[in-house]
Order: structure tokens, then sequence, then C-alpha cells
């Protein structure tokens, strides 16, 4: 059979394009046997647009990179490796350095003449109590119902206010000037934000420990919380003792830490390697003694800090000086529904004070309810506390009926 020469070189030309085909495919097939799946998965994602949390609080930290492995898995130099160190510590812009002051220093703190004479006489129970210099009102409504002169010498305790420095002029001279006149306030050496709550409280817990080293029993709490006298001191009494090495709150668990830097409790893993808190307590009430405010001063001085102050100091703090937690949180209410009749059936201890109509009127008048209350339902006992005299003055008299209206309009039973 004879071919001509056409049909010889359409020949040729098929069977060297089939060669080169396969030579093509053949290597085409090797590459794709060699590139690991991640890396492809890596460049898929990579051409995909990023999007934002949702939320501030989801976690967006990227993958912790070893120290020693550069950009492409070399070595970084000691200067390089420092640089990322750096880099990666910007994220939390706020960290503690140090807590205390230099030993010796007297200026650290001023004012609490008043607390100072009452804690040289035997004394059961402090409030240790954290307030801003604008909360004035909330002081003032303290001072007028759990803190009034009355209701300290029958229950035998007293109330420290700590607060930090004010940029406002007219605001420091107030507080300069209630700090002087009433004595019952401590301004520690610390511009007064919500990130440096965390010297308020160590440095709070130094103070009661230098000047009131005897009292038996604190109670740490904020300037916006209401107080049953009553069941505190019964619980104080007999619920404390059973466990005074342990701090009786609400404890919060399994919280997360956050390390974005737009979170205002970002906390670097240098500070805090793990993910979760351990367990702490909402610092808007703690009930402890002294003696284990003591253990928990001392840790400061050895754990490193960090600007989360309940979560710092009533759980990192806690676990390293072996303070357990006992759990009250059904003893508490934070919400900002009217809790009177709850205080008045004294099924709660601490309350977060909410008043829709106005702190002034309705959070003295709930006091002065659970006061008569408690006479009502105690008539036979001889050891009251008597503050009949406030029945006689029209204001509060007023203040009380406003408040039985207010409780009548709301259905509740009195």
């Amino acid at each position: 059979m004879k071919f001509s020469q056409t049909n010889l070189k359409s020949a040729f030309l098929f069977i060297t394009a089939m060669t080169v085909g396969s030579i093509v495919f053949a290597i085409w097939m090797m590459e794709v046997r060699v590139v690991p799946p991640s890396f492809l998965q890596s460049v898929e994602q990579a051409e995909q647009p990023q999007a934002m949390p949702a939320r501030i609080d989801q976690r967006a930290s990227p993958p912790p990179l070893p120290s020693s492995a550069g950009p492409n898995g070399g070595n970084l130099t000691t200067g390089a490796s420092e640089e990322l160190r750096n880099a990666t510590n910007e994220r939390c812009p706020y960290r503690v350095e140090t807590l205390h002051e230099p030993a010796g220093n007297a200026s650290w703190h001023s004012g609490g003449w008043a607390v100072r004479r009452r804690c040289s006489q035997p004394l059961d129970t402090l409030f240790f109590v954290h307030t801003a210099p604008r909360n004035w009102q909330y002081r003032a409504h303290l001072r007028a119902t759990l803190f009034e002169e009355a209701a300290m010498t029958y229950f035998n305790w007293t109330v420290v206010f700590f607060i930090g420095e004010q940029d406002d002029l007219t605001v420091s001279l107030w507080t300069k000037l209630e700090e002087e006149v009433m004595g019952d306030m401590v301004a520690l050496r610390y511009n007064d934000t919500l990130l440096s709550v965390l010297h308020k409280f160590v440095g709070g817990m130094r103070w009661v420990l230098e000047y009131c080293p005897n009292v038996s029993n604190i109670v740490k709490m904020d300037d916006d919380v209401g107080v049953h006298p009553f069941e505190l001191r019964r619980y104080l009494h007999e619920e404390l003792p059973l466990k005074s090495s342990h701090m009786h709150c609400f404890v919060w668990l399994r919280n997360q830490v956050y390390r974005e830097s737009s979170h205002r409790f970002c906390v670097h893993a240098d500070d805090l390697p793990q993910d979760e808190y351990p367990l702490f307590c909402s610092g808007r009430s703690v009930i402890l003694t002294t003696d284990t405010m003591r253990k928990l001063y001392k840790a400061s001085m050895i754990v490193r800090a960090f600007a989360t102050d309940d979560a710092y100091v009533t759980g990192q703090l806690a676990l390293f000086a072996n303070v357990g937690h006992v759990f009250i949180n059904a003893r508490m209410d934070w919400s900002d529904l009217d809790k009177t009749e709850l205080m008045l059936d004294g099924k709660l201890l601490f309350t977060h004070e909410y008043f829709l109509y106005g702190n002034s009127i309705e959070r003295r008048a709930q006091w002065g309810l659970v006061l008569w209350r408690h006479r009502m339902e105690h008539t036979t006992d001889t050891d009251h506390l008597d503050l009949s005299y406030r029945f006689d003055n029209k204001l509060y008299r007023r203040d009380f009926e406003n408040m039985r209206r207010y409780l009548q309009d709301a259905s509740l039973y009195l």
C-alpha cells in the first residue's frame, strides 16, 4: 500500500501533536499531585473578600507564629523577633505596668480621716465602695440610708469610698471638699477611668489593710447597689463563718478573654495566656473577710496584672492565693426592674438600684420601707434600729407615701 507525500506529512503532524499533548498532560498531573490540597484551599480563600466580625466580641485573632519562625519558614533574628512581638502587643493598647507605689511614698492617697477613727475602735464590717468623682448623688443616697449615723452605730459598720483623680476642675474641687468634710472618701493618685479601676481595687485593698486591719468583714460593692441590712447582718453572722476563707458573690463562669484591640477589656496573651478567665466575682458586691483580702493583696505583688479588675482580683489572684468562691447568685438581682417587693420579703441581699421615677426619693423611700417592715415583724424586739424620728419629718413622710403609692400602682403587695 502506497502513501502519498501529503498523507505522510499529515500523519507526522498528528503523531507529533499527540506526543506533545501527552507530555503536557503528564506534567500537569505531576504538578497537581505534588501541590498540597491545603495550599490550593488557602489560595482560594485568599482570592475571596475577607469580612469583618459582625460583633466586637467575636474572636478574630490570627494564629500565633512560633517565636523562631519567619514568614518564609526561616529563623528570625533577635531584633526581628522583638519587632514582631512589639507589633503584636500593640493589639492591646492598655497594659498594666505596675500596681504598687514605691515603698515609703506617703502621697499615694488622701482623705479617709473619719474611717480611720472608726477603725481604731472594734468594728464588725467595713463597706469598700467603688465610686466615681461625679457620682456625688449616689454617695449622698448611701449616706442617707445604709450609712447614716444611727444605722452605722446599730450594725457596727462603716464605709470608705474609693475614688481616683478627675481632670475636670469643678468636679475635682467638689470631691476635694467632700473628702475633707465627710471624711469617708479616699482619693487615690490615678486618673479615674474605666481602665484604671484595677488600681482603685488594689490600692483600696492596701489602704484597708494599713488603716483598718482589725475589722472582721469586708463588703466590696459599687455605689449603685442596694443592700438589705438585716439580711446582710444575718448572712455575715451565720453563713460567712462557715466558709470564711472564700469570697461570697455572684460568680461568673467560663468568661472569654478578649484579644481584640477594639475591645475595652483587651488582654494580651503575655499577661493571661488562657482563653477563658478562671471563676471570678461580679464586682458589684463581694463579701469576704479581712484575712482573705490580705491573701489577695499579697498575691497582687507577684501575679502579672491585666486591666479587667474583677477577673484579675477575684479570679486570677484568688486562683494563685487558693481562695475559693461561694455562689450566692440567687441572692442578687442586677436587672433594672423594681426589686422593692423582693427586698421587703428578704429574698435579696444586693440589688442594682435603678428607679424609673428618680433615684433620690424612691431609693431612700425603699430603705424606709425595709426598716418599717422589719420593725412591724419584730415588735417584741427591745434592741432595734430606732429611726422613728424620721417619720416626724414632713419631707420623709412625703417620700414614704409616694413610695407606697408607686408600689400600689404597680400592683405589688405591701
